[in-house]
C-alpha cells in the first residue's frame, strides 16, 4: 500500500544524493522502517510519512495520498485509455491486457450491464439483467457418453 510512497521517497533521496543512514539521521526512522515501506499492505503511521516528506521536501498532502493516508483525487475528464498508453509503469504486455479490461467494461456499459453469460458445462436461458455471477443456469442434460 505505501509502495507508491516508498517510490516517491527513494526518487527524492536519489535526487539530494542522500544515504538512507542520512535520512535516517535526518528523521530518526529506523532503515528498516523506510524499507518495509516498499513491501507493507498498511499504510504506515502519520508521524512517519510527515517526519520522511519533511526531511525530503516532499509536500505532506501529497506524501499521505501515496502512502495510503489521504483518498486520491480522480479527475473524471482523464481518458483511461490515454493514461494506460502514457504510463511508464506498464509493460507492453500489462497494458493490452488492461485496455482489454476496459473493453469489457466498455460493452458491459454499452448493453446496460446486460451480458450473455457462456459457462462450460451449462448453459444460460438468453441475456441476463442480473449482476456477474447471478445468472439464471441451467445444468447440462446427461447424454451417452458423459458420466
Amino acid at each position: 500500500m505505501a509502495y507508491g510512497f516508498w517510490l516517491r521517497l527513494e526518487q527524492a533521496r536519489y535526487e539530494q544524493r542522500l544515504s538512507k543512514a542520512d535520512l535516517h539521521e535526518r528523521t530518526g526512522i529506523a532503515r528498516t522502517t523506510i524499507d518495509n515501506l516498499q513491501t507493507s499492505t498498511r499504510p504506515p503511521q502519520p508521524r512517519i510519512v510527515h517526519a520522511l516528506a519533511d526531511a525530503l521536501g516532499i509536500d505532506r498532502t501529497e506524501a499521505a495520498r501515496l502512502a495510503g493516508l489521504l483518498p486520491t483525487q480522480h479527475d473524471p475528464a482523464v481518458d483511461v485509455r490515454a493514461a494506460i498508453a502514457a504510463s511508464t509503469a506498464y509493460t507492453p504486455q500489462q497494458k493490452e491486457a488492461l485496455l482489454a479490461t476496459v473493453d469489457v467494461f466498455d460493452q458491459a456499459n454499452r448493453t446496460g450491464g446486460r451480458r450473455d453469460v457462456r459457462t462450460r458445462g451449462a448453459r444460460t436461458v438468453g441475456r441476463t439483467d442480473q449482476p456477474a455471477g447471478q445468472a439464471e443456469i441451467k445444468p447440462r442434460r446427461n447424454v451417452a457418453g458423459d458420466a
